[in-house]
């Protein structure tokens, strides 16, 4: 009986222990059963550690301002977080240090709907309270947290520019980008200008599988950036902004152009089985994205035996001497004839006799690289004579190089 007794007792301080531990709240840990409501736009003074709820009455984006006595140390004295309606935690972290007065947190993209507000102590305690205003200004151009996945991406239209921020080292924004109809994507970003030149962000893209297309890189020592142009077919893509190795929570502004055309390339058109159908007599346009090994192919059909003229020629003029090798290839997926065309505003080809069939033109980097638009043509000279087709006018001077069966069937 003294025996059973002792475990009897013993089991019950066990669950008194877990009746009272699991409801407890620890130091540091916000409390979602009774928050005070906390107003929008006013300053709240004489703060401690507490939980607050704060109801967004529409898509819109805050910015937390702190106001405490400075305390003569450089410790973190106040940690501020934010949680959404199911107590989730978002990428957000406010530290108030104690060598100062008034701290600005960086903003943050929110849809319409009820958060929390934690402040809590930081690694050392505050002699003083604290007095927090949470600002709020309405807007339907801003990200909106967390949209660090696929399925919570944030809708990003076409041609409208849409505001964001880093707000920690682990944050990462992707927004949703859907293309109507078959064209060309363009992301435009904008940003204060730094005064460092080494790269800030990273612009990342991915095909409606979540297949990882390549990125860009965004430098610090201008305020603008214009991602290479992309033709795409139409559907759903992505675009994840990354912070990279000097991490800033400035906002920055992002656009997703879009011109609708059924000249471009479609990616992946990188083998003989995705390329892009070209017709005939109409010039189409490319660029070799993200990575110099990033070939285009373009599958033709000709129906009349003739010579005929392709065509490279740049859209977009290079500084540099920068290149692209184009190849004719036949159905049998060996080359019959390259040339090389280079980036310098000038238009390159070369001729041969084709006789009715399919072919393809493989166009890649060649020496340096170059992501620069390119437009290609091929056209039979018969055609060309009469004046009609395409707009591209007589071939101009190239050079030839002598072919190499270097193409594989993928």
């Amino acid at each position: 009986m003294r025996k059973n007794g002792k475990a009897l007792l013993f089991t019950t301080l066990c669950v008194l222990w877990v009746l009272v531990f699991s409801t407890a709240v620890f130091a540091g840990d916000p409390n979602f059963k009774s928050p005070s409501s906390f107003p929008l736009n006013q300053t709240m003074n004489n703060f401690g550690e507490a939980t607050y709820q704060i109801d967004l009455p529409s898509d819109g984006v805050i910015k937390l301002k702190a106001e405490t006595p400075m305390q003569g140390h450089t410790s973190s004295i106040w940690r501020i977080r934010l949680y959404d309606k199911n107590y989730k935690e978002l990428e957000f972290t406010f530290d108030v240090y104690g060598n100062q007065s008034v701290a600005e947190s960086s903003q943050v993209g929110l849809a319409a709907g009820r958060y929390y507000c934690f402040v809590g102590e930081g690694t050392r305690k505050s002699d003083s309270a604290l007095s927090l205003t949470v600002s709020y200004t309405a807007s339907d151009l801003w990200e909106k947290e967390m949209n660090n996945d696929f399925t919570t991406a944030t809708a990003l239209p076409v041609n409208t520019r849409f505001s964001g921020c880093s707000t920690n080292v682990h944050d990462q924004d992707i927004f949703a980008v859907n293309l109507p109809q078959d064209g060309m994507l363009q992301v435009t970003f904008d940003h204060v200008k730094k005064e460092k030149d080494t790269h800030y962000w990273e612009i990342r893209f991915f095909d409606p599988q979540y297949k990882d297309m390549g990125y860009e890189k965004v430098y610090g020592n201008t305020d603008s950036m214009k991602t290479t142009q992309l033709g795409l077919p139409k559907g759903q893509y992505f675009i994840q902004v990354i912070y990279c190795y000097n991490f800033d929570d400035s906002t920055y502004h992002i656009t997703a152009g879009f011109t609708p055309s059924a000249y471009w390339e479609k990616e992946h058109n990188d083998s003989f089985t995705t390329a892009t159908d070209m017709e005939v007599g109409k010039e189409y346009f490319g660029s070799i994205f993200c990575e110099r090994s990033n070939d285009d192919y373009y599958k033709i059909n000709v129906t009349k035996g003739d010579d005929y003229n392709i065509i490279l020629r740049s859209a977009e003029t290079e500084a540099a001497k920068k290149s692209w090798n184009a190849a004719l290839i036949g159905n049998d997926y060996k080359d019959i004839k390259e040339f090389v065309a280079m980036a310098d505003g000038k238009q390159y080809s070369m001729t041969e006799y084709l006789s009715p069939g399919s072919y393809f033109i493989r166009v890649r980097a060649d020496g340096y690289f170059t992501q620069k638009t390119y437009g290609l043509t091929v056209i039979s000279k018969s055609a060309q004579s009469a004046g009609s087709g395409s707009d591209v006018t007589g071939p101009a001077k190239c050079r030839i190089r002598s072919a190499k069966n270097s193409a594989k069937k993928t």
